[in-house]
């Protein structure tokens, strides 16, 4: 469809921004964090547009890099985190690692997309990910979630989990 092709062009063109840490700080300021956590949506979990989900969580995940606080927002009001955490038990190994980076970095801290994480039932996901194999995985959360802890009705959400 033509809003498709623009999409894809316009994540062309963004992943090219990204290739510089000025021009992440760019694309942070001027907004991009928001229409591409709208892409997310957009997309849903098909698994057709694996590639195409692949680039728009790398943009994010560099974005992120640039300005958290901004991304944070971007990401809660587009209502993403639902996505992200689903997206955490995709079938590409890489998407899956890239939605676990980025719930385990935007979700900290913010206290809309906590709780969203907990609703959508994330915490056992990063709970799940400290039982497996992969040292970076385990560590990443353990992180987010000794993060999550930091607060008392977050904890206790942690707990019961």
């Amino acid at each position: 469809s033509p809003k498709q092709e623009v999409q894809r062009a316009a994540l062309a063109l963004v992943q090219q921004l990204c290739a510089s840490k000025r021009a992440r700080a760019g694309l942070v300021s001027a907004g991009a964090a928001t229409p591409l956590a709208a892409m997310l949506l957009s997309l849903g979990n098909a698994h057709s547009n694996t590639e195409f989900l692949t680039a728009v969580l790398e943009c994010l995940s560099l974005l992120s890099g640039a300005g958290l606080t901004e991304c944070q927002h971007a990401v809660r009001n587009a209502g993403a985190v639902p996505h992200l955490i689903q997206l955490m038990s995709h079938g590409s190994p890489k998407l899956s690692q890239l939605a676990a980076d980025l719930v385990a970095s935007l979700c900290p801290g913010d206290m809309s997309n906590a709780e969203q994480l907990f609703e959508s039932g994330g915490i056992v996901m990063l709970a799940e990910r400290l039982l497996g194999n992969d040292e970076a995985q385990q560590l990443q959360a353990l992180s987010a979630l000794s993060q999550l802890s930091a607060d008392v009705q977050q904890a206790g959400a942690i707990v019961e989990s």
